[in-house]
């Protein structure tokens, strides 16, 4: 039976909790060197982050992907990078969408602030159907300092093509 659009949000937001940005430990995912993997599973339902980085550079990319009776339905990319200080910040703007039931492109909210960290994420595109936009993360001061950015776009494979 074909899942609805509101389930796989609904699992998305549960998934999300009890995933990166929560803290869970990952595994490294064989045969691929440098991938890191989390996966949740309930019920129907299961998502799997998996995520690259490199000792060459600070860049880094990434999938989310949701799978309903073992086929593919949702579908988020990512790529960018981010200065170890601002992965805690970051997790912490990831939690307070996703604690709250807010979308804003799969990301963090659009703006939020604490100890002189700025998240900002400018959505382009934000249906849970078919998303992109851009997140970063800032530290203020004199002549503010990007720490990290990531572009990021999406698809649910349920919906129809235009």
């Amino acid at each position: 039976m074909k899942p609805t659009i509101d389930e796989v949000k609904k699992f998305f937001f549960e998934a999300k909790l009890h995933g990166w940005a929560a803290d869970v430990p990952s595994s490294s995912v064989p045969g691929k060197p440098g991938y890191k993997r989390i996966t949740f599973k309930r019920g129907r339902f299961l998502l799997v982050d998996e995520w690259c980085t490199t000792g060459h550079s600070r860049m880094s990319a990434g999938t989310s992907t949701i799978f309903c009776d073992k086929e593919p339905v949702w579908f988020m990319s990512y790529t960018g990078f981010y200065e170890k200080v601002a992965i805690p910040f970051l997790k912490l703007a990831l939690l307070r969408s996703y604690q709250a039931r807010e979308f804003n492109g799969g990301r963090g909210p659009n703006d939020f602030e604490q100890k002189g960290m700025v998240y900002s994420n400018e959505v382009d595109l934000d249906d849970f159907e078919n998303f992109q936009g851009c997140e970063s993360v800032t530290r203020k001061g004199r002549g503010q300092k990007l720490l990290g950015e990531h572009h990021y776009y999406g698809v649910s494979l349920l919906r129809e093509s235009d």
